[in-house]
């Protein structure tokens, strides 16, 4: 007699990691915006959490939104969290080698991070 075989099913048992990436976005413009207001000076505090929660943990976030299939999820927190990282490296860069110099480059990543940003927001919408 041949035995019926039955399907396997794969739970998925993940938690949601879009806190993770919103935290870590969150928690890093709140620090910079704390910079930007005049009550702390640029430090190895605020860096270190724009380039490990703000960036690599967006990234996390992002490969996790992937195996959850979450297009969107993981689009954002990848691309937010890598374009951090090199903010955050660029910040680095100008601050300790070129202190008194104007960085067009610098202006071509800012709006193309609002363009991207703009494209994005209207995908989400629709």
């Amino acid at each position: 007699m041949p035995t019926e075989l039955s399907p396997v099913v794969l739970k998925d048992n993940l938690a949601s990691p879009a806190p993770l990436g919103l935290f870590g976005f969150g928690m890093t413009t709140v620090l910079l915006n704390l910079h930007n207001a005049g009550f702390y000076e640029m430090n190895s505090m605020i860096l270190a959490m724009g380039l490990f929660y703000g960036g690599l943990a967006q990234v996390i976030a992002g490969i996790l939104e992937y195996r959850k299939n979450n297009t969107f999820g993981m689009t954002a927190f990848i691309s937010y969290g890598i374009s951090g990282d090199v903010g955050h490296f660029h910040v680095i860069i100008i601050y300790r080698y070129f202190k008194n110099q104007q960085s067009a480059p610098a202006s071509l990543w800012f709006f193309d991070n609002f363009i991207f940003s703009a494209r994005d927001r209207g995908c989400h919408e629709n």
